[in-house]
């Protein structure tokens, strides 16, 4: 599921009608510097003079790249045939890890790595992370970082937030933490269990430059989806990186939707 970021029409005619309103009361009133304006009682979701701090969702570029990834939350048994299977494509991708799935599994955590894939932060306890205080978002980010690094060797340079739900704190400790804040462009939805061929129809349907697409482990679909997902995208001339790879570390925007661009 691709998530943007929009206004909404109701919200863009209230908008309208709001700055209607204000011309005309300046027109009567005069100068604005002789309104009073009563402070705002609440604090809006989206605003022209206030962006939100958002997470990369994929990147605009003229190459024919994608990255895949996988969030790891859930039981082990099947990394070491997910691996073998990346092998055999020559696909290397990128693991968001939950600390608690780590914790649990050293040893397929240490495999991954040791596979060449790319590893990143999917929190400690996969919790919504949007209900949580700032001290609290920063303990489990931290703690995930310490636990994926003793079970691998690396620091999780990467964070997604769990199920996708964030906020400002949350970019902004996960920045404060060293990490870069990446979600997806293609969500393949097999954690609903599709069968293999409606898990490739989604991918191949929405796959474009710079995507990000979003699997997860331990779901059997996806295994028998992937060698065909990944054979019709190199038919397309696509080739597949780690996020690491895709995204820019230089000078760039992301804009309203998440894409990333270089300036």
């Amino acid at each position: 599921m691709k998530r943007y970021l929009m206004i909404t029409k109701k919200h863009l005619a209230a908008g309208i009608l709001a700055l209607a309103g204000l011309i005309i009361l300046v027109l009567i009133a005069g100068p604005l510097e002789h309104i009073a304006v009563p402070a705002a009682s609440y604090t809006p979701a989206w605003s022209f003079d206030r962006a939100r701090q958002l997470p990369i969702y994929g990147v605009a570029t003229e190459k024919k790249q994608l990255a895949i990834t996988f969030n790891a939350a859930w039981e082990a048994d099947d990394i070491p045939a997910l691996l073998a299977l990346l092998k055999q494509q020559d696909v290397v991708s990128t693991f968001f890890l939950v600390g608690q799935w780590a914790e649990k599994n050293p040893r397929e955590a240490k495999l991954i790595a040791e596979a060449g894939h790319e590893i990143g932060n999917h929190s400690y306890a996969h919790p919504d992370m949007t209900k949580l205080t700032a001290s609290q978002i920063e303990a489990d980010i931290t703690k995930a970082d310490a636990v994926i690094q003793q079970a691998t060797g690396v620091f999780p340079k990467y964070f997604r937030a769990p199920s996708g739900s964030y906020n400002d704190t949350v970019i902004e400790l996960a920045k404060k933490l060293n990490h870069i804040p990446v979600q997806w462009t293609i969500d393949s939805l097999d954690w609903k269990k599709p069968s293999p061929d409606e898990i490739a129809t989604r991918v191949l349907k929405e796959a474009d430059n710079g995507s990000i697409i979003l699997f997860h482990t331990a779901i059997e679909n996806t295994r028998t989806a992937l060698p065909g997902i990944i054979a019709s995208l190199r038919k397309q001339g696509y080739s597949f990186v780690k996020v690491s790879e895709l995204i820019y570390t230089g000078d760039y925007t992301i804009d309203y939707q998440g894409i990333q661009h270089t300036r």
